[in-house]
């Protein structure tokens, strides 16, 4: 059995039995290292977006005597009124929030941001355009 896989411009994933589209993928490394050494292990948060959903994971890969992935569901927001078409990660301290902690932006298709407070799971902030 012989698969094509086609390189598209825009970031994605994609199944590869069916070529189903399966969303966007947003990733923030948490990996320190001291110089010149290699870690044993790595972690990342990661968000997966498609349609009017967003799905937080986090990735962590052990690398000690063998590869080991361990994906983790960390937070399914709530499905929004309109598309998510980008989410970001977002440090730092933000009004409204309860202090200096993660937050996202999610641009929508109707051109509003949100900003999601991760550690409340709730909008902070939410921006629209007057048009």
């Amino acid at each position: 059995m012989a698969m094509a896989v086609e390189k598209k411009k825009k970031g994605g994933s994609w199944r590869l039995q069916s070529g189903q589209y399966l969303g966007e993928i947003s990733a923030l490394s948490s990996t320190e290292c001291a110089e010149g050494t290699l870690a044993s292990s790595v972690a990342f948060e990661i968000t997966v977006f498609g349609e009017t959903r967003v799905k937080m994971f986090s990735l962590q890969i052990e690398t000690e005597q063998q590869v080991n992935a361990c994906l983790t569901l960390l937070q399914s927001l709530p499905n929004f009124a309109n598309w998510v078409l980008d989410v970001s990660f977002f440090k730092g301290s933000v009004s409204g929030s309860n202090g200096e902690g993660d937050c996202l932006a999610i641009g929508c298709s109707d051109n509003s941001v949100l900003l999601w407070d991760v550690s409340a799971s709730s909008v902070i902030l939410q921006v629209r355009h007057p048009g």
